[in-house]
């Protein structure tokens, strides 16, 4: 998908009213994607193994998107001018992904939004690192509270007597991976995106994360005789991903990060009222205050790389 016509490249104020809208409805779709793909890999976590629900994931994401990438950039789909970063984009996204999908089938889908949601965070700690960028005093004060957020928004998990089980305990772990890794790809979409459209970069992403879940599928001996009894559900999987990934690229072209990064909040009560429909979760008081303290943290960094900016 290309730009609008009149999409301003600098300054939100004046990027009219249709095309934020746009963006912002789009991002939307795509929480409410993400967290229906969740829901699916939640509910069949005991009829198919885990790494042939990835693969499924991969596999059958690849033709639409491949399609898409025909669509917007002709022969020059697959042609990518910074090889690094890419790797590094790969890597970061398939060990975000399996730790996400790790989440939801060991915690409540409420809890696993939740702590996705401090990728910010995140980004904010290693931004420095991988990219070199300046972060002050106040952004890392910030990570500090929001760390605060994270140990409340556990406490009930933690006290609860299943805390002994040590799925609850990688349940949390991957929880909190998720968005680790989920930052670094952010951070390497950042720079692939000054000379890369995301549709490349996407089909790369997914055609090497079919071919690594693929080995880990032969290389751990996965039934896959048991997701073939549910085929087009795990067809669905794949469609569903695909249709996730273009309203999250589609949303940046019609309005800008800064405007965006507030709407991805909703992802947390998309997650409870997920979770409540399908799975009857309902999340504790002490859960609600651990999300406030995140919110309230992942707002003032944003804020202050806006005001940066």
């Amino acid at each position: 998908m290309t730009k609008p016509p009149h999409y301003p490249k600098s300054h939100d104020d004046s990027i009219q009213p249709v095309f934020l809208a746009l963006g912002i409805t789009l991002l939307i779709l795509e929480i409410i994607l993400a967290l229906g793909l969740a829901a699916m890999v939640k509910s069949i976590r005991d009829t198919a193994p885990f790494f042939t629900i990835l693969l499924a994931r991969y596999a059958f994401c690849l033709p639409l998107l491949f399609a898409y990438g025909v669509w917007q950039r002709g022969s020059k789909v697959l042609s990518i001018s910074n090889w690094k970063t890419l790797s590094l984009r790969i890597s970061s996204g398939m060990l975000g992904l399996f730790s996400w999908f790790g989440a939801v089938i060991y915690l409540d889908i409420s809890l696993a939004a939740a702590l996705s949601q401090t990728m910010p965070i995140f980004i904010t700690i290693l931004a420095p690192l991988v990219i070199a960028e300046r972060v002050g005093k106040h952004r890392l004060a910030a990570v500090g509270i929001g760390a605060i957020g994270v140990l409340v928004l556990v406490w009930q998990e933690t006290q609860a007597p299943q805390f002994s089980d040590p799925l609850i305990s990688l349940g949390i772990a991957l929880g909190l991976a998720s968005p680790f890794f989920g930052s670094i790809m952010f951070l390497m979409l950042r720079q692939l995106g000054k000379s890369n459209p995301p549709a490349t970069t996407a089909l790369w992403y997914n055609a090497a994360g079919m071919i690594v879940s693929f080995i880990l599928v032969i290389g751990l001996g996965e039934d896959m005789s048991m997701a073939m009894a549910i085929w087009p559900f795990m067809v669905a999987l794949g469609i569903v991903a695909s249709f996730q990934q273009f309203f999250m690229a589609a949303s940046h072209v019609y309005a800008p990060a800064s405007v965006l990064a507030p709407v991805h909040f909703l992802t947390i009560p998309a997650g409870v009222i997920t979770g409540a429909l399908f799975f009857q979760e309902s999340p504790s008081a002490m859960f609600y205050l651990g999300v406030l303290v995140i919110l309230i943290a992942n707002g003032y960094i944003i804020w202050r790389e806006r005001q940066h900016a």
